[in-house]
């Protein structure tokens, strides 16, 4: 019996293992609070992880301890969450799948199927994240009724608050309505809340804060469900990790800071809300609240947030700042004021507001906005016309005059600077063979130059070394000049650069990631030039850019071109929306021919209604009448014997009965001729005697058989003798052979004139060689004859044994013989007794019918009495067998019009199927119709949202209106601000996006910007770069970089640059100035010089 359930969600263990301590504290404190609490179930509604589908390591480990340390303490039942799975590959194995198959835990089940389980006194609701039908109450499933259900559901319900305090109204959520369990157990929303009034249907919250949003003491832990009180327990989980929120406003002192936070965990993470004017947060206040916050609490980290009292705001339903772009649901506000604007009708505003959330879920999410930067020192060796170089400026803010003769390598260190971001600078935007040389100090024997620095993101350090190595031939001409790049992310900001920090330690992902981060923050070169740097060379060209550029970058800056990626991703849906075939028709047609076809349904009707009203019902009635007739006639009906009644020519019957007679006269004659016969045949015979006659014949042939078989193998051994003596004989054959060959050739030795050893004529000594020649082969012949003999002799034994095999074979033969007279005789006395035996069964077969023939003559006579007493009944019931006659002809007719009537009533009632059979197909080719109608219109209306909506994502639509409605109006807003001083003003003019001047005295005589005078020009650009700064909602550097740009200034115009300079330094970091001839009231000053080595030297004073 379930009593009591742990409802736990949004858990989100991550694959970094850089919160793993905080999450290993806090999963003890959990273990600890269930083991005290013993609920019979612990329940995990999605989030159980947070990288989707991406495991590592470190997460498996603890995730899989998390799991079995739960199942040790009670029953774990688990769903997915968004987390848990990739939406963009569902048919992938989510990560909790894998989990739980690994583990092979019986004590954890993953519901993984849209359904309803059950489990003990519990149906389990499974509402399967990530498909679209996955509504278990829809489904047709048996479950037990008496049982407690729970929906167990990861996604946003209407009515739900997030923890920034956002309210889930949108239509595409689900109602609370559509949960029809007893209890709700949800997860997704990171914030404890219940749905109803009864508190039956809550989300718990996530178990761990992960952002500033879910910090500030919100509830962190789960809920403790009791199904008998129907009520939940609160149940805390202690961390000593948090995230808390401090704001300073209109009335901090920021010289007596007084900021106190209740309760400090012992780790802790502070982001500092400023509620104040914006000219309140610069670099002073920050340093002020940071050093006082580290003092008094020691934090993780620092952060700030604006939440500035007087804000540049653009009006659309609410107040949208430009910074939020990139919400979607600041985004859906723009889109509703936008449609209301261009006169779209309220019944496809949220189609198109669906539409852009389809798009937004197919447009890679910005994950950098409101960064800002700052470098915190640099480096470099043998760069240019300096051999060592190095800057920490970390407790420096403020303006940096850079000062010295010319030539000495006061430019150069803006120059370093952009070679370590990006490897360039302005001098070597044109490319050359082995370029990257003149990067390298040409005055010493290094063949190298090295430039590093720290920056940091938000928090966050990164390190950037890039270094130029020259390769020369033997001759000593340059063959070529690499540049490597590393990057690292650094604990501190005094973190050597090396392996442990390199991200190329990293694994691909987080390697890929960081890299993204860097480069991302620092943007590109160009970038650098339009908002940071700017030189007396490059001072006009923001004023002279082309429009699509200025567009471009305005876009870019402030986060408008999030409508560039949701118009690149629009149209790739538009192709796979139409990737199928379009729906052609014309709906005019097809509303001519629905009008047909129910004047057709409407004809088959009346003729249906009158079948079923007029016809059938006659033809009923007359059936009726029929049957009713027919009932009549029956009754009239005689009863009489079937067989008397059947008769209908009795002189049939009567030649029968003259013919039988005569048939048992017959009978009785056959019978005795059978007997006769009978008396004639024997009676019996020998049967053991013949059944042993027949075994003697069957032995003898036996007998025989062997005997021949023997014969056979004598006769075949003789055949092997014989063999024997022909073979003996041919060795013979070719003895005699041989001996004739030595006897001729002893003959023509004794004739020879030759000696045959030397072949010379003969002589004394040759005929002695010839004797010995020939008796050489009178002994080979004496041989031969010999061999001969032994041949003879060999035959005498086989052809011994010949004559015994025939004298056996003739005994056997006489036995045969002998054998074949005995069995002759038996033949003869079998055929005998055979003979008797086939009398005896034929005698036995005529008696078997002569037995039978009595029956028969009994049965003639049984027959002939019957069809006596048949004529005689039916001479006797004549009259009603004619009446009966009668009526049965009227039955007959009468029967033939029924079948007439039932033949036309079944054809009248098939007539009224077949009207609705059409009337059926004509209704369903009407309902066809009118789907097709249905979805041709639903075509046409998609075609129009995607028309309304392409023509809203595209620069000329949302992203126009809002660069000339919010993005400018804040540009000139800072713009205002920096010339108010100033006899001139300058803005930037929302039709033709040309920077616009006109003098205070003559606010009519309006001029572009570029046609004004030096100090114009030089203020316009510098004041526009600034405000283009101000506005980015990317990454914000917190540096101004200007190199010798006061040139055409006189000295009033020099203290009114000035002023506006050190407007900068409230706003930025540090500004850095190439300046040797006027006194800018700088903060610090860089003194280059060069040495006697003509290697420049800086110092910061």
């Amino acid at each position: 019996m379930i009593e009591t359930i742990a409802h736990i969600s949004d858990i989100h263990i991550r694959k970094s293992p850089t919160r793993e301590s905080e999450y290993r504290s806090v999963f003890e404190n959990l273990y600890t609070s269930l083991r005290e609490k013993k609920p019979d179930r612990i329940v995990i509604v999605g989030d159980l992880n947070h990288d989707y589908i991406d495991m590592q390591g470190e997460q498996i480990i603890l995730a899989t301890e998390f799991l079995t340390m739960l199942a040790s303490i009670s029953k774990v039942i688990i769903t997915r969450g968004n987390h848990d799975i990739l939406k963009k590959a569902l048919k992938r194995t989510d990560s909790i799948d894998a989990l739980v198959r690994t583990l092979k835990n019986p004590n954890i089940v993953y519901y993984k199927e849209t359904g309803i389980y059950e489990d003990e006194n519990v149906n389990w609701a499974v509402w399967n994240h990530g498909t679209k039908e996955n509504d278990p109450w829809e489904l047709d499933l048996d479950y037990k009724l008496e049982n407690t259900s729970i929906d167990l559901f990861h996604d946003p319900v209407i009515g739900a608050v997030s923890p920034t305090g956002k309210e889930f109204t949108e239509v595409i959520y689900r109602k609370l309505g559509q949960f029809k369990g007893d209890f709700g157990f949800f997860g997704d929303i990171h914030n404890k809340q219940y749905l109803d009034e009864k508190k039956r249907k809550a989300y718990c919250g996530s178990l761990i804060a992960q952002d500033f949003a879910e910090g500030d003491d919100q509830f962190h832990g789960y809920l403790l469900w009791n199904l008998k009180k129907r009520k939940a327990q609160e149940v805390v989980v202690p961390n000593d990790y948090s995230f808390i929120s401090v704001g300073v406003n209109f009335l901090t002192d920021f010289n007596d800071l007084d900021i106190d936070i209740p309760n400090p965990t012992k780790y802790i993470k502070i982001r500092v809300v400023w509620k104040t004017e914006a000219g309140k947060k610069n670099l002073e206040n920050i340093d002020k609240v940071e050093k006082y916050l580290y003092t008094k609490y020691n934090p993780q980290t620092i952060v700030h947030k604006d939440e500035f009292s007087v804000e540049d705001k653009f009006e659309f339903e609410e107040e949208l700042k430009i910074e939020n772009i990139v919400d979607q649901n600041s985004q859906h506000k723009i889109f509703r004021e936008h449609l209301v604007r261009i006169g779209i009708e309220d019944s496809y505003v949220e189609d198109i507001i669906k539409l852009d959330d389809e798009i937004a879920s197919r447009v890679e999410k910005e994950d950098f906005t409101n960064i800002q930067w700052s470098i915190v020192k640099f480096w470099g060796k043998n760069f240019m016309s300096y051999e060592d170089i190095l800057v920490d400026w970390r407790d420096m803010n403020g303006i940096f005059q850079i000062s010295g003769l010319n030539t000495a390598g006061k430019t150069t260190i803006m120059k370093l600077l952009s070679y370590i971001l990006y490897k360039k600078t302005l001098e070597t935007m044109t490319p050359q063979k082995n370029g990257d040389a003149r990067y390298v100090n040409n005055k010493t024997d290094a063949g190298y130059c090295e430039g590093g620095l720290v920056i940091n993101v938000n928090g966050e350090y990164y390190g950037i070394l890039r270094r130029t190595t020259i390769r020369r031939t033997k001759d000593g001409e340059i063959k070529e000049a690499p540049t490597t790049l590393s990057y690292y992310h650094l604990p501190t900001p005094d973190s050597v650069f090396d392996d442990n920090y390199s991200i190329e330690t990293f694994d691909k992902e987080r390697r890929t990631k960081t890299e993204k981060v860097i480069q991302k923050t620092i943007g590109t070169f160009d970038n650098f030039n339009r908002v940071v740097l700017t030189t007396s060379d490059t001072l006009n060209m923001i004023l002279s850019s082309e429009e699509s550029v200025f567009i471009d970058s305005i876009l870019f800056d402030s986060g408008l071109d999030v409508f560039d990626a949701k118009l690149k991703a629009f149209k790739e849906y538009v192709d796979e929306m139409y990737s199928t075939n379009r729906i052609t028709c014309i709906p005019e047609n097809v509303k001519t021919e629905i009008a047909k076809l129910e004047v057709e349904i409407e004809q088959l009707y009346n003729e249906q209604v009158e079948f079923e009203n007029t016809k059938i019902p006659d033809l009923k009635a007359r059936l009726q009448k029929g049957k009713d007739y027919l009932e009549e006639v029956n009754r009239m009906f005689h009863k009489i014997d079937p067989e008397l009644a059947a008769i209908r020519d009795v002189t049939i019957i009567e030649r029968e009965i003259v013919s039988l007679p005569k048939e048992i006269t017959d009978q009785e004659l056959h019978m005795a001729k059978l007997n006769m016969e009978i008396a004639a045949l024997k009676s019996t015979y020998d049967t053991n005697m013949l059944t042993s006659l027949l075994a003697k014949k069957d032995e003898n042939r036996s007998v025989e058989y062997k005997l021949k078989s023997t014969i056979k193998e004598l006769l075949h051994n003789i055949d092997i003798k014989k063999n024997q003596i022909e073979r003996i004989n041919g060795e013979k054959i070719n003895l005699i052979k041989e001996g004739g060959k030595l006897s001729k050739e002893v003959i023509e030795l004794t004739n020879s004139k030759i000696c045959p050893i030397c072949l010379r004529p003969l002589d004394d000594e040759h005929q002695n060689h010839i004797q010995d020649k020939i008796k050489e082969k009178e002994k080979e012949q004496f041989a031969i004859g010999v061999g001969c003999k032994k041949l003879d002799e060999s035959k005498t034994p086989i052809n011994k044994e010949i004559k015994q095999i025939e004298t056996e074979i003739v005994s056997l033969e006489t036995e045969i013989e002998k054998n074949s007279l005995q069995m002759n005789k038996e033949l003869e006395m079998i055929g005998k007794l055979t003979n008797d035996k086939q009398e005896v069964e034929y005698r036995e077969r005529l008696q078997l019918q002569c037995d039978a023939i009595p029956f028969k003559i009994d049965n003639l006579k049984l027959i002939l009495q019957n069809k006596k007493n048949m004529v005689k009944g039916y001479y006797e019931l004549q009259d009603k067998i004619v009446e009966n006659q009668k009526i049965e002809n009227a039955i007959g007719k009468a029967n033939a019009r029924i079948n007439e009537l039932t033949r036309d009533l079944h054809e009248g009632i098939s007539d009224v199927e077949n009207f609705k059979s059409r009337i059926a197909d004509k209704r369903n080719t009407i309902m066809r119709n009118k789907t097709l109608l249905a979805n041709f219109e639903d075509q046409q209306r998609r075609d129009y949202v995607f028309n309304v909506y392409k023509k809203c994502i595209h620069r000329d639509g949302i992203p126009t209106h809002l660069l000339k409605n919010m993005a400018i109006p804040k540009i000139n807003n800072e713009l205002t601000k920096l010339f108010t001083d100033l006899s001139f003003k300058v803005w930037l003019d929302v039709n033709d996006l040309k920077l616009k001047m006109s003098y205070n005295n003559e606010p009519k005589a309006i001029i572009n910007a570029i046609s004004g005078s030096g100090k114009e020009r030089t203020f316009a650009s510098i004041c526009l770069k600034f405000a283009l700064n101000q506005i980015n909602a990317k990454s914000k550097p917190t540096i101004f970089m200007l190199d010798e740009i006061m040139g055409k200034l006189t000295e009033e115009s020099v203290t009114e640059f000035t002023d506006i300079i050190h407007v900068f330094k409230t706003r930025l970091k540090k500004v850095l100035i190439v300046e040797h001839n006027h006194n800018i009231r700088p903060d610090y000053v860089i003194e280059v010089t060069k040495n006697k080595n003509n290697i420049s030297e800086l110092t910061i004073i």
